[in-house]
């Protein structure tokens, strides 16, 4: 719904396959606004989730679940990338 607020936490509610050895991440953590998009990176077990809207790359530790790091990457972040070969992680933004 366009203009819809919401107040409190936003929560990512993470349920990722782990189809290589049939297991999952569960986790519910605290994120900043509109969390979209997911991209795992099996080398380190992280989680990369932009959050559309708000500008930001939430980092999770797929190991521990926990939140490591918000990251600012612009003001509407999307579909991502990890360019393995030269650890990079690329990602899509819109409007600036």
């Amino acid at each position: 719904m366009a203009g819809a607020t919401r107040t409190g936490p936003v929560l990512l509610v993470l349920l990722l396959a782990a189809a290589a050895h049939g297991q999952y991440i569960e986790a519910i953590l605290p994120m900043p606004a509109e969390p979209r998009h997911l991209l795992w990176e099996p080398v380190h077990e992280m989680v990369y989730c932009a959050c559309l809207n708000e500008g930001k790359l939430a980092v999770i530790n797929g190991t521990s679940n926990e939140l490591e790091a918000v990251l600012e990457v612009g003001v509407a972040p999307g579909a991502m990338l990890l360019d393995t070969g030269g650890g990079r992680l690329l990602v899509a933004n819109r409007g600036g």
